[in-house]
Formats: C-alpha cells, sequence, structure tokens
C-alpha cells in the first residue's frame, strides 16, 4: 500500500488544479489522522480501549492511497502484517477493519469482528456489516481515527492552510 506524509503532498500536489490532480492519483483515500500512538507489547495482546486514552494530538498525518489488489476488491486493515494496510496500535485487532470496493466506484467499510470496535461517525458499526462511506467520513478502529476522502477532497484539503482535526 502506498501511503504519504500529508505535508509531502500538499507540497506536492497543493497547487495542481482537480484535472490535473486526478490524473495523477485517481484513487480514493484514507488519512490516518496524527494521534496518540499505543505501541503493542511483545505479546501481541490488544489493548482494550478506555475512555483515559487521549484523542488525537499534534503531530503528521499520514495518507494512504486505496488500491486494492487486482485479484479482490478489498482492503483488509489491522495491525497483523498480513494486512493490507497495517497499522502497528494495540488498540487494533490483528485483522480490524475491511473496506471493500462497490461496482459503482464507492466504498463500504465493515468491522471484522474487532476487540475494540470500529465506528464510522461516531456510531459503532456491526461485526459483518457494511456500511457506505461518503466523503470526509470519520471512522475510528480502536483509537486510531481516520477520514474517507474521494480525490476531490483530499485535494481541497491540501489546500487548506489549517488541516482539520478529528
Amino acid at each position: 500500500m502506498t501511503s504519504y506524509l500529508f505535508s509531502w503532498l500538499k507540497e506536492k500536489f497543493g497547487t495542481l488544479d482537480l484535472a490535473a490532480f486526478e490524473r495523477s492519483h485517481p484513487y480514493h483515500w484514507l488519512v490516518w489522522e496524527a494521534g496518540q500512538w499505543h505501541p503493542p507489547e511483545r505479546s501481541g495482546q490488544t489493548l482494550i480501549a478506555s475512555a483515559a486514552l487521549e484523542p488525537p494530538g499534534p503531530g503528521e498525518s499520514l495518507a494512504i492511497a486505496m488500491r486494492p489488489d487486482a485479484r479482490r476488491p478489498y482492503l483488509t486493515m489491522g495491525r497483523g502484517a498480513e494486512n493490507d494496510i497495517v497499522v502497528d496500535d494495540a488498540t487494533l485487532s490483528r485483522v480490524h477493519l475491511m473496506l471493500m470496493r462497490t461496482e459503482a466506484g464507492g466504498w463500504t467499510v465493515r468491522d471484522a469482528g474487532s476487540s475494540n470496535g470500529t465506528r464510522l461517525e461516531g456510531e459503532l458499526l456491526g461485526v459483518g456489516k457494511p456500511e457506505a462511506l461518503r466523503s470526509g467520513a470519520r471512522l475510528q478502529a480502536g483509537s486510531v481515527h481516520f477520514t474517507y476522502l474521494e480525490p476531490r477532497d483530499l485535494l481541497e484539503r491540501l489546500k487548506l492552510k489549517a488541516v482539520p482535526r478529528p
């Protein structure tokens, strides 16, 4: 999976028009919002998220290009190395969630039976039940925050002086 520091994308592509940006980066994006990191222990156990975990803080966001393998229309995310998107945070399960490309070109998200759940716009997802994503949607997996963006909305965010926080 290809990912970019948000500041690098902003510097390199923040002045492009939409057509030029979409030609070079036509895919949808998952922005891993900067925040508190909970490194996993050597045992590989999932840290149970609680209200005591701090909300996202200062730092650098990472933009992940959502490009599924040609053999399958989905991406997996979790802390296990077998995932398409690996986020090494102890509040994530080994395989935490799945992102599925729809026939219409959009994406859905579903929890893969994680210990700490997946939230879409603050609402806890049912295990295995896919929910449609709209551009700008806020996802929370464990205590890790993401924003799903279509190319036009990522470019709009790149052009902002201040980056919005989840």
